[in-house]
């Protein structure tokens, strides 16, 4: 019963290749999307960046003080 779900498992399973050609269908058959992105997000990106990075950079100096 082992070898039965190892075939199973195995005829299931996409490869890196197969996956990347589905991807590329999916890519090449897309219409056109209609949509528009204003001004504030790049202000919420960039805020959004500057608060991981702010916490990160107070997570470090801590940790380099501490003897």
């Amino acid at each position: 019963m082992i070898g039965f779900n190892k075939i199973i498992k195995r005829s299931l399973s996409i490869s890196l290749a197969q996956k990347l050609l589905i991807a590329g269908l999916f890519l090449a058959v897309s219409s056109q999307a209609h949509a528009y992105i204003g001004p504030g997000a790049g202000f919420a990106v960039m805020g959004s960046f500057l608060a991981i990075f702010s916490a990160v950079l107070a997570g470090l100096i801590p940790a380099k003080t501490v003897h």
